[in-house]
């Protein structure tokens, strides 16, 4: 069993207070100040969807610096968004110097959601430096540590200083931001749903199948069992996927209470996702029904 979305149609202005000013944040190594401008390229080519304002943030927890994203919508419940791990290795023995994400998928996907949202930069990502001089900012934390309690406090209490009050939330992340997603939603008590794309969601599972170094001092997610049953989830499977397998998505789902697999054909770990997800979701079925993960997979 599972609730729809209900999307108010009602227009509220959706405001939120945070600490710190934002010193240039941007996509490095892409060049100077990309993350402003990829921002105001997706914004500008749905500006006629009608709202209103987003803004960019610095915000530092006691734990990580933070980059964020906030921006207006319909109705009072906020979409937080969750990017993937970005580049976290060169290769197999070399740590990048920085995790930003050179190609983020959720971007534009929450500049087109209707609902307020918070596009939450995991720690140390969209720095303003190459490489992060943040002396907070270990390589560790975004290779063998990217799910450590710490990371996990830190988003948290992010989240907190921005919403004291602690308004209902959805939680959406792909891939690695899965990952931290199924984690925060085991601690924070205002979760209502729980929304993955090509969620990493047993990590030992991946790190094995892969040969990658085990993630010493993660949490994976897979071993804390399943989520409260208050939380709906919501696990959007892209079928041509070769780094996270649907079956592993499926096997996370099955010992959830009131989780619903979305399979998508023709569509990668990275590519082709589609931007109307609350849509696909509203008209999705049970994961008992026909829309089920074949168990060759």
């Amino acid at each position: 069993m599972f609730s729809r979305l209900d999307f108010s149609l009602s227009a509220v202005v959706f405001s939120l207070l945070v600490l710190g000013v934002c010193a240039g944040c941007q996509l490095i190594p892409l060049g100077q100040t990309a993350f402003h401008e990829s921002v105001a390229f997706l914004w500008q080519k749905r500006a006629n969807l009608g709202f209103d304002t987003y803004q960019i943030r610095s915000v530092d927890s006691s734990y990580f610096p933070h980059r964020l994203l906030l921006k207006s919508g319909q109705g009072s419940h906020i979409h937080v968004y969750l990017e993937g791990d970005g580049k976290a290795w060169l290769n197999r023995k070399t740590y990048a110097m920085t995790p930003t994400v050179p190609n983020p998928v959720l971007l534009e996907i929450m500049l087109n959601d209707p609902a307020p949202a918070i596009y939450l930069g995991r720690p140390c990502y969209f720095l303003d430096e190459y490489p992060v001089q943040d002396s907070r900012c270990s390589p560790y934390w975004w290779t063998f540590g990217r799910f450590h309690p710490d990371v996990v406090s830190s988003v948290k209490e992010v989240l907190l200083q921005l919403n004291p009050e602690q308004p209902e939330m959805t939680l959406i992340g792909h891939s690695g931001g899965a990952t931290l997603a199924a984690l925060l939603a085991h601690q924070l008590p205002n979760i209502e749903r729980v929304i993955t794309f090509a969620g990493n969601l047993d990590t030992d599972r991946w790190t094995r199948y892969h040969g990658y170094a085990p993630l010493t001092g993660s949490t994976n997610p897979f071993g804390l069992g399943p989520l409260p049953d208050k939380i709906a989830q919501y696990h959007f499977v892209a079928m041509e996927d070769r780094e996270i397998l649907p079956r592993w998505i499926a096997d996370y789902a099955e010992m959830q209470s009131r989780a619903t697999l979305i399979p998508l054909d023709d569509t990668e770990h990275q590519c082709c996702w589609p931007t109307n997800w609350w849509a696909l979701m509203n008209n999705a079925k049970t994961r008992d029904g026909s829309q089920g993960i074949p168990h060759d997979w």
